[in-house]
């Protein structure tokens, strides 16, 4: 992209978009504050580390020849892998449903994050959409990362979810403050409530004060948006559903200046 001036010791702000579980909208978070990212000029790069299940690119009704199942296999280098989505946003798409992708061996991962790492220069951002679950590829990409995102949405068992991921990642020696996104709330008071009290028992049983990232609101427009595999992301920026993701494109960035 024209008009980036790089400093070559220039490094990468790197987000890990995770969560306890399935189903809490990790994809749509990761994806839509990529595109929103990219869309304001950044250089980003979105992996989908979702070994087991590929779905960023199917939010975009993209299915590209080549992911990470062929890297991995010798196929096809990092970059022949990535494509490019709306406003210049680069994906890496995960290996869907592959056997060995299921559970990465170390060293297969070691030359992943090598390859990531020769190519880190060229991005303003890399975010990393995570696979759900406490394997340890998991923790290996949020180690990597210098900020962590754990979405959380109203539903009690995302929760107790998010609170093992904490619990598994400070047992691993996880030094960072992780933030908290709340997802699917139904208003500011709602994600407020969650988030304290995620906050209190973070605080009384794992000695981790976590940080409010902000919270994302139940639309009927990001339902609709997966349907027809348009990302609230790429609609008017005066749309509410992605203005939301333009507020919190805003408060990653102010994280990522206090870190």
């Amino acid at each position: 992209m024209a008009g980036h001036t790089e400093s070559p010791t220039a490094s990468p702000r790197i987000l890990a978009v995770t969560g306890g579980k399935g189903g809490v909208g990790k994809t749509s978070v990761a994806l839509n504050l990529a595109l929103v990212l990219a869309r304001q000029g950044n250089r980003v790069l979105l992996l989908d580390g979702d070994t087991d299940l590929a779905n960023v690119t199917i939010m975009l009704g993209q299915y590209p020849s080549q992911t990470l199942e062929h890297v991995l296999s010798g196929e096809c280098t990092l970059e022949e892998a990535i494509f490019e989505a709306p406003f210049g946003l680069h994906i890496l798409p995960g290996a869907s449903g592959v056997e060995r992708c299921m559970g990465i061996a170390p060293s297969d991962r070691l030359s992943i994050f090598r390859g990531l790492a020769s190519l880190e220069k060229r991005y303003d951002y890399i975010l990393i959409d995570t696979a759900a679950g406490l394997q340890a590829n998991v923790m290996h990409m949020i180690a990597s990362a210098s900020l962590a995102c754990v979405v959380v949405t109203p539903d009690p068992t995302s929760l107790t979810d998010a609170f093992s991921l904490l619990k598994v990642l400070k047992r691993r020696g996880y030094r960072r403050t992780p933030s908290i996104l709340i997802n699917m709330a139904r208003g500011a008071s709602q994600a407020q409530s969650i988030f304290q009290r995620f906050y209190a028992a973070s605080q009384r049983h794992l000695d981790i004060s976590p940080h409010y990232l902000g919270a994302i609101w139940r639309d009927e427009t990001l339902r609709h948006a997966v349907a027809t595999q348009r990302p609230v992301a790429t609609l008017a920026e005066s749309d509410p559903s992605c203005r939301q993701f333009r507020v919190l494109a805003d408060m990653v960035k102010v994280r990522f200046a206090q870190i």
